[in-house]
């Protein structure tokens, strides 16, 4: 995983898109944003820690890599989602509003104390 500091300093989408990223909660494990965007409406190129993502609503995402590479995504209303640590832009191509809750995982200085 590559460090926070470093996702954080160049490739932060709340820095790149603060129109579609709101950071709601943030502390040294985690950091919960919501993102929301109209159709079409695009996202810069930005990075995620592993992260869990929920979708409020249906809609459906080009989720494009640094190689140029294109994928369309589904969000089904519900849906959560595992997402391993990546860098991509967004475009929402759908005919609704996209609205996720994004909440990313921080690597712990310690390990975290179970019980």
């Amino acid at each position: 995983m590559r460090s926070e500091e470093n996702i954080y300093a160049t490739d932060d989408p709340v820095r790149n898109d603060p129109h579609n990223y709101k950071t709601l909660l943030e502390n040294d494990r985690v950091r919960v944003m919501e993102y929301r965007s109209q159709p079409g409406e695009k996202s810069a190129l930005h990075s995620h820690p592993d992260c869990v993502v929920y979708s409020f609503g249906p809609g459906t995402l080009l989720i494009t890599a640094p190689s140029g590479i294109s994928e369309e995504f589904e969000l089904k209303t519900g849906a959560l989602m595992w997402r391993h640590e990546t860098t991509h832009a967004l475009q929402n191509i759908g005919s609704t509003e996209a609205h996720l809750l994004v909440v990313e995982l921080k690597s712990p200085e310690e390990p975290i104390p179970m019980g």
